[in-house]
C-alpha cells in the first residue's frame, strides 16, 4: 500500500491483517507440519521434539523465545518442528492436544513424551535428555 496513513490507522490495519490469518504460529526455523505430513517426519527421524502453537496465545510466545538455546543446547540427532494447532486437527485428535502450547516428544516414531502449557528453555532441555535423547535407537 503507497498511501501515507496516519500510525494508529496503519496499527489497526495491521492488527486486522493478523486476525484474518494466513500467518503461521510456527516459527521459521522449524520444520512445519501439517494432518497431511506429520506422520512420515516422525518416522523419518530417531528423534523428535514437535511443539502446538497457536496464534495469539502468549506461552506460546515466550517458548519461542528460547528455542534458539533449547536447539543449540540439544542433542544434534533431535529434530523440532511446530504445529499451527488451529488448522491441524488430525494431529490433535492423535496426540489428544487440548492445550497450546503443547510439546510432543518422540523416539522411534512414537510418542514417549507430552508437557501441557509453557515449558522453559531448562526444563525443556531436560525433558530432552530424559527421553527422546536417551532412547534406544
Amino acid at each position: 500500500m503507497d498511501a501515507d496513513l496516519p500510525r494508529d490507522v496503519a496499527l489497526e490495519l495491521a492488527a486486522m491483517t493478523a486476525e484474518a490469518g494466513g500467518a503461521s504460529p510456527v516459527p521459521p526455523e522449524l520444520d512445519e507440519l501439517s494432518d497431511d505430513d506429520y506422520e512420515s517426519y516422525l518416522a523419518a527421524e530417531d528423534a523428535a521434539v514437535v511443539f502446538v502453537f497457536q496464534q495469539g496465545c502468549d506461552p506460546c510466545d515466550a517458548m519461542k523465545a528460547d528455542l534458539d538455546v533449547v536447539r543449540d543446547e540439544a542433542p544434534d540427532e533431535v529434530a523440532f518442528a511446530g504445529v499451527d494447532g488451529e488448522i491441524a486437527p488430525e494431529i490433535r485428535g492423535a496426540y489428544e492436544v487440548t492445550v497450546a502450547p503443547t510439546t510432543l516428544l518422540f523416539a522411534d516414531g512414537d510418542l514417549v513424551e507430552t508437557r501441557e502449557g509453557y515449558c522453559d528453555a531448562d526444563d525443556l532441555l531436560d525433558l530432552i535428555a530424559e527421553t527422546v535423547a536417551t532412547a534406544d535407537h
